[in-house]
């Protein structure tokens, strides 16, 4: 049966009471929301604003910011970074600047970009570390590898990046 549109055809629906369909609906309504607010990013006013008597760069100090936010947990894993635009707009910087800090955090893991809608937290927070791992990544942190200057400069960033990602103990 050519040309038949049968598969057009409204199928018809069971009864059900007005009570179950209304908490259906809520409940549809409520994961609309919640999987709307999973993905709002982070309102920018919430951050810091910029220290230009200190000694660190602007890229590093919105990296530091941005690093304090996943690690505090107000940004968790999943959850999206402010945009380029809202972050230069609160921090007076230019996109190259913004750019660089999300580089810093794409380095160490924490971020990745999401082609066409910004960029994601990736990691969620985590437990405390072992002490003797502590340890380790404090001193690597701190230079104490003995290795040439460019290695040594690459652990510390890296161990760093390690440490902001986990809490202290007794926190």
């Amino acid at each position: 049966m050519r040309g038949s549109h049968n598969h057009l055809r409204r199928r018809p629906r069971p009864e059900t009471c007005v009570a179950c369909h209304q908490e259906q609906v809520e409940r549809e309504a409520k994961q609309h929301a919640e999987a709307i607010n999973r993905y709002r990013p982070l309102d920018v006013s919430q951050l810091p604003t910029l220290d230009r008597d200190s000694g660190e760069s602007d890229d590093e100090q919105i990296a530091d910011h941005l690093r304090a936010a996943i690690v505090s947990g107000q940004l968790a894993a999943g959850d999206m970074l402010p945009s380029d635009s809202a972050m230069m707009a609160h921090y007076g910087v230019s996109r190259r600047t913004v750019q660089q800090a999300i580089y810093l955090l794409q380095r160490e893991g924490l971020v990745e970009v999401r082609w066409g809608r910004g960029y994601c937290v990736t990691r969620p927070n985590r437990g405390p570390l072992p002490a003797d791992v502590r340890d380790l990544l404090e001193d690597l942190a701190g230079g104490g590898t003995g290795l040439p200057g460019f290695y040594t400069d690459l652990l510390a960033e890296r161990a760093a990046g390690l440490l902001a990602m986990y809490p202290e103990p007794g926190r």
